[in-house]
């Protein structure tokens, strides 16, 4: 009991949260014409919808194309069910319709009244009630099996379970008969009308009343369970999750979960608004999904917590249906929409960048949680990105010339849904950095001690870099305007007083070094190779030839001056 108390205030905190999360996008909608009320049937890849256009339409689910229409007939406020390959729905017009697959008619029923009930259909009967106050059952060719006749009209949807069949009265009473023959098993008379449609879980019978009484039922003998009262009429249908939580909407604008064990409400939401769509509980998600007459599709989660909603263009009358990651709901705007429970996105829709690698960011949401992210460029492979709430795409630009990128993300949830089409784009803006040229260093390899060095820095194109810096044997020093260095700022020549392999860097701002080692080799005398010996030699002689000429010159100018003396 204290463990109840706690969860009780703790929901009711969370259920004043507002929703937050990413609003999800409809992957396609398809307009009928006129309002759609009836909620849609999902069977082999193909959605089924009634308008009040008179029309039933057979919709591929994945791309929202029309596979086929039946009609006119009149006003379709039925939701449609399906059995045995063939689908049934009541209209208007006060007869019931049964279709093959392919959209030709099987058979149809006629009453005598329109017919808002939406059937329920087992593997050989369909259930139904009308407005003529009875309630039928057929067998699957269409023959009466057998009716009952009731005190009022019958506006909600009949609950087939353990081969009862489960339908209420606006005449205030609930009735349990024998699907098979219609004997009566049991019925429960309240004051007021009942217009919800009972659920049927674990041998229980749940159902509200137009007084705004809640009431569970053993579902083989009738006897009342429990009975809560709540502000307002409850008018909708049930759902149910495996923590046998109950979860409907009520008129006073609240929906409601309670425990299914004795009705004790958990916690209470509202949109600020009317909710007119009976609750749907998904097992693949874990939350609830309802429509109001704000004209939106909200999600919750099962603490009470809004965490998104989608608009359409009218009222959400029509009780959505989740299949293969899309939630499938009709509006009062006349429209049917595929939700995507999965949402992805990129950090924006156009993105600039240079660099190689690029990095690509973007950021996900799955109401099954999201397992892992992809994206594709130009329509090519999807490539596995890094995290997935928020994620990042290493994109090699390379290889890739100056232009515009489109790129498509999408995600896959735990329970295995991949991401449907039109998936979200953006267009990367590529252009490439200007390589920067190259530096290329002409030196000796090899000098002698003592003796200057001279560097020359041009570039790959083989002009000369202004002012590169070239660093060895402990100090930098700064080349000329046309790249050549040989001294430092105080006109001392580059020379080293030691022998040995020196390395040598050289630099200068947006240009790439040389690449490898810079290396200069520094001898000794007696190191010098023949050659050089051989050219030291001469240079000698030259020198001793050249000054002993001058000397011999310069003795034969003083000689005459002797003479004259």
């Amino acid at each position: 009991m204290k463990f109840r108390i706690v969860l009780l205030l703790l929901c009711m905190t969370l259920s004043a949260i507002p929703v937050s999360a990413q609003d999800r996008v409809a992957k396609w909608s398809f307009a009928t014409g006129d309002y759609i009320v009836a909620s849609p049937a999902l069977y082999d890849g193909m959605v089924f919808a009634g308008s009040a256009n008179g029309n039933l339409y057979a919709i591929n689910a994945t791309d929202g194309k029309e596979l086929w229409r039946y009609g006119k007939v009149g006003r379709i406020e039925s939701s449609p069910a399906v059995s045995r390959n063939m689908v049934f729905f009541g209209s208007n017009d006060n007869s019931f319709y049964a279709l093959w697959l392919n959209g030709t008619l099987a058979w149809s029923f006629k009453t005598g009244d329109k017919i808002l009930s939406s059937p329920a259909a087992s593997d050989t009967m369909v259930f139904f009630g009308s407005n003529d106050n009875s309630f039928y059952a057929l067998w699957l060719n269409g023959t009466l099996a057998w009716s009952f006749k009731t005190g009022d009209k019958i506006l909600s949807s009949p609950a087939f379970a353990y081969d009862v069949v489960y339908f209420a009265s606006t005449d205030g009473k609930l009735y349990a008969s024998e699907a098979a023959d219609g004997r009566m098993l049991w019925n429960y008379t309240t004051y007021a009308g009942f217009s919800s449609s009972p659920l049927v879980s674990d041998w229980v019978t749940y159902i509200s009343s137009d007084e705004g009484r809640l009431y569970a039922f053993n579902a083989f003998n009738g006897t009342k369970l429990w009975e809560q009262r709540f502000p307002a009429k409850i008018q909708s249908g049930f759902a149910i999750s495996p923590q046998n939580v109950l979860y409907f909407p009520c008129k006073d604008g609240n929906v409601y979960a309670v425990f299914a064990g004795d009705g004790s409400r958990i916690w209470n939401i509202s949109t600020g608004t009317e909710a007119q769509s009976s609750v749907y509980y998904s097992n693949e998600t874990g939350m609830i999904y309802f429509g109001t007459t704000d004209d939106n599709l909200y999600a919750a989660d099962t603490n009470g917590r809004m965490l998104w909603k989608y608009e359409t263009g009218n009222w959400v009358i029509s009780t959505p249906k989740l299949r293969g990651g899309l939630l499938y709901v009709g509006s009062y705007d006349g429209r049917l929409y595929a939700i995507s429970t999965i949402r992805t996105g990129f950090s924006s829709e156009s993105i600039n960048v240079s660099d190689s690698p690029s990095v690509i960011e973007g950021s996900s949401d799955a109401d099954a949680t999201v397992a892992y992210v992809q994206v594709r460029v130009e329509g090519g492979d999807w490539q596995n990105v890094t995290g997935t709430s928020s994620w990042n795409y290493s994109w090699d630009t390379s290889s890739l010339e100056h232009g515009d990128y489109t790129f498509e993300a999408r995600s896959i949830d735990k329970a295995g849904n991949i991401e449907l089409s039109p998936y979200t784009r953006a267009v990367v803006h590529f252009t490439s950095k200007p390589q920067p040229k190259g530096l290329v260093v002409s030196f000796p390899a090899e000098v002698l001690v003592g003796l200057p060095i001279k560097f020359q820095v041009n570039d790959t194109d083989g002009n000369p870099v202004p002012y590169p810096q070239i660093t060895i044997f402990g100090k930098t020093y700064t080349a000329d305007e046309n790249g050549v260095v040989d001294k430092d700022e105080n006109g001392i020549f580059i020379k080293s007083d030691k022998d040995g392999e020196f390395n040598f860097t050289v630099a200068k701002e947006g240009y790439m070094p040389p690449e490898g080692v810079l290396k200069i080799k520094v001898l000794k005398i007696t190191e010098a190779p023949p050659y050089v010996l051989a050219a030291l030699v001469i240079v000698v002689v030259i020198i001793l030839v050249v000054g002993y000429l001058l000397l011999k010159k310069l003795r034969r100018k003083k000689q005459p001056d002797n003479k004259q003396a």
